[in-house]
């Protein structure tokens, strides 16, 4: 597992592995909904190691809901 710098933008896929995902295109998909709070760098979403951070403490289902 990559170690969390919360200063750091890390890239879809780097999130995904963070976050215990197996596709990219969850996150990617979780950005556009807005709930993960990302920024567009030409066509890849970033995602802050502080927003990552956040998401694990809030425990975020990815289908949907709060876990």
């Amino acid at each position: 597992m990559i170690d969390l710098d919360h200063d750091k933008l890390y890239s879809s896929e780097a999130a995904a592995q963070l976050l215990g995902l197996h596709c990219a295109t969850t996150v990617r998909r979780l950005c556009r909904q807005q709930q993960i709070r990302a920024v567009r760098i030409g066509r890849k979403w970033m995602i802050s190691g502080r927003e990552i951070a956040r998401v694990r403490a809030e425990g975020t289902d990815p289908i949907g809901g709060a876990a």
